[in-house]
């Protein structure tokens, strides 16, 4: 009798587990689809289109907005990232929640918790997802801005160039010398300033006192030395 007593208050325990699981599964309810507007340069591939959920979870609610990103944007350009600014709207428009996130070619999954109080509410009111472009990279745009950088740098030296070769220009000096400071050469005969502008500056100066006067020695980066008795240059040395 007492074994049977055990049998008997067994069963209806379990029994009982095997409806509060039934109850709990099916409070889960199916995932609700939203729609998803996209409205950023973000192409999805057919086989993955863009799409949203709000699934049950533990803590609540969460929205999961999935789908694949295409290499090439709808400009036809190759997508290096994108940062999307992603808007949860009601139907009439109203914005319940906007944010940002990057992403790159590849699997696009974004989540964010729904739940009573929070930035987007529940969940009960939102219609749609809308992405827009925050902030989109390419490689084409990479080229173009390095192309730029190089045209303005080229623009930027040819101009001051120009202003070089106008200034040594208003010197007056001979054709000869007036060729070759502007070609950046140095001539035995050129006085100190003319070297300068040739040249530029000397990394250092050696001085030589004798009793017919100083002698100079200009000493150059690039291994090439200038010497000068009074203001003339009356020898170049280049270490080849």
């Amino acid at each position: 009798m007492k074994w049977s007593a055990l049998r008997i208050g067994y069963w209806p325990r379990i029994l009982l587990c095997a409806a509060l699981i039934a109850q709990a599964t099916s409070s889960r309810g199916e995932a609700v689809s939203i729609k998803v507007v996209n409205k950023s340069s973000l192409v999805a591939l057919p086989s993955e289109p863009f799409a949203a959920t709000i699934d049950e979870v533990r803590a609540g609610k969460e929205l999961a907005v999935k789908g694949r990103v295409a290499e090439r944007t709808t400009a036809g350009e190759r997508l290096t990232y994108v940062v999307l600014q992603i808007v949860l709207a009601q139907a009439d428009g109203t914005v319940l929640w906007s944010g940002e996130s990057t992403f790159w070619p590849g699997a696009l999954d974004w989540r964010l918790l729904l739940y009573s109080g929070g930035p987007a509410g529940d969940g009960a009111l939102l219609d749609r997802v809308i992405l827009r472009d925050r902030h989109l990279r390419t490689v084409e745009q990479s080229e173009r801005e390095t192309l730029k950088a190089k045209r303005e740098a080229r623009q930027a030296e040819l101009k001051l160039q120009r202003q070089r070769e106008a200034t040594i220009k208003a010197k007056g000096w001979p054709g000869d010398v007036e060729r070759a400071v502007i070609d950046r050469k140095v001539a035995v005969g050129m006085n100190r300033e003319q070297v300068r502008m040739a040249w530029g500056s000397p990394q250092k100066v050696n001085q030589t006192v004798r009793a017919s006067g100083v002698s100079e020695q200009w000493v150059y980066s690039f291994y090439s030395y200038v010497y000068f008795e009074s203001d003339k240059v009356t020898a170049i040395q280049s270490t080849r």
